[in-house]
């Protein structure tokens, strides 16, 4: 699990929160925190979130903080279509399940929100406060020891699979190959959405989860 404690600074700056930014001073109020940050000796990373046609990106904030770049990490990627940024499914690259490879390096660091509520992973899909991101959660540390949330984490199968056995576009092609997304959180939301009765069902065959997992030839979505 990823500690930032006050060692490091997140700012978000990208078309969907410059509507909020220039309320206040635009992208001069993101300037100015990114270098108060770099004084006080954080560690600074600007994310952006993009789609098609977007006016804010990794290449042009390099240029807006260009005498502070090699101090900065940028991260960019593409909005993922899922809940109310379901309306921008047509403006995101599209992929087949075929396409993405490997399982979900996301998956065991484990995220902690307002709530007190622990998920399995950081991604989009493992938000609490939603009735899909509830599939996620595994506890919550208002109420128990981080230490046995953690434990309960590594006997989680449906985790396991998610990490290492191929990740949730595997799953999901098993359910359905003709499906396409956006990225990997996209195809958890899909599982736990439109497949949710499927995944139901498989994560009460617990013994025989594991089993699966840990047998050579044996497959989790042998149990679908």
């Amino acid at each position: 699990m990823r500690s930032l404690g006050l060692r490091e600074l997140n700012i978000s700056v990208d078309d969907f929160h410059m509507v909020f930014l220039r309320k206040f001073s635009g992208l001069n109020n993101a300037i100015d925190a990114v270098r108060a940050a770099l004084d006080l000796g954080l560690t600074v990373v600007v994310g952006t979130v993009k789609v098609v046609g977007s006016e804010i990106t990794t290449a042009h904030l390099r240029e807006v903080f260009k005498d502070v770049e090699d101090k900065v990490f940028f991260q960019e990627d593409f909005a993922t279509p899922i809940d109310r940024a379901a309306v921008l499914r047509p403006l995101v690259p599209r992929y087949k399940l075929s396409e993405i490879k490997g399982g979900c390096p996301h998956v065991g660091t484990l995220s902690v929100h307002p709530d007190g509520s622990v998920a399995i992973c950081c991604g989009h899909a493992a938000m609490p406060n939603t009735d899909y991101g509830r599939f996620f959660v595994i506890g919550n540390v208002i109420n128990e020891d981080l230490r046995t949330i953690i434990n309960r984490f590594y006997r989680n199968a449906f985790a396991w699979y998610l990490f290492a056995r191929g990740g949730p576009q595997s799953l999901l092609a098993k359910l359905n190959p003709d499906e396409e997304i956006a990225n990997i959180c996209e195809a958890c939301y899909l599982l736990v959405t439109r497949y949710r009765d499927s995944l139901v069902k498989l994560s009460l065959r617990k013994k025989e989860l594991f089993k699966a997992l840990l047998s050579n030839g044996g497959d989790i979505g042998d149990l679908l």
